[in-house]
Order: structure tokens, then sequence, then C-alpha cells
């Protein structure tokens, strides 16, 4: 038996993040943006790439949801929600996928 689920996830704020620098015409000497990505099985929300200052990033951010029709209704079978912090690609570069 399976049931309908919507994960909703709002992006606050990080603090104790790694320090990247980037070196681009674009930004000069600045710092990497950092994202943050939610995934639920082999659905994933991305959030938008935000500086990195001193260690901290703010996003105030709501995620798009992720709407799921397929998963068990007991959801000590769903899959788990991982959040990941990562460096967020650099403009020319396209937003990172998920692994199945």
């Amino acid at each position: 038996r399976t049931d309908s689920y919507r994960l909703e996830c709002v992006a606050i704020a990080g603090c104790e993040l790694p320090r990247f620098s980037v070196a681009s015409i674009q930004n000069m000497g600045g710092a990497a943006k950092m994202q943050l990505s939610v995934s639920w099985g082999r659905h994933v929300t991305v959030s938008t790439g935000k500086p990195n200052t001193n260690g901290s990033t703010e996003w105030f951010e709501h995620l798009s949801g992720v709407h799921v029709d397929d998963y068990p209704r007991d959801l000590d079978q769903a899959p788990d929600i991982f959040v990941y912090v990562a460096r967020a690609p650099s403009s020319s570069s396209s937003a990172p996928s998920s692994r199945f």
C-alpha cells in the first residue's frame, strides 16, 4: 500500500561551514556560494547559492516542495531524508543531479 506525501523545506542559515575562495573575473577574491540539497529517495530539491561569509551562510528560502505519490503508507519503510550542504556550482555549470 502506498500513500501521497509532500515534503516542505525552509533553509534559514548555516554556520561553521567550510570556507572556499573563488578566483574568477566575476567574483575576484570573493567568497564562494553555498547551497543546500534535500533528497528524499529519488526526489531532490535544491536551494539557490548564497555567499559564504567567514563560514556563515544565510538562505532564508523556501525550497520547492517534494510531492511523492508512491511511498509506503508505513513511513518506517520510506526512504530517509538527507540534507547536504555544498559549494554551489558556478553560473556556467548545471545544478547537481540526483544519483540513482
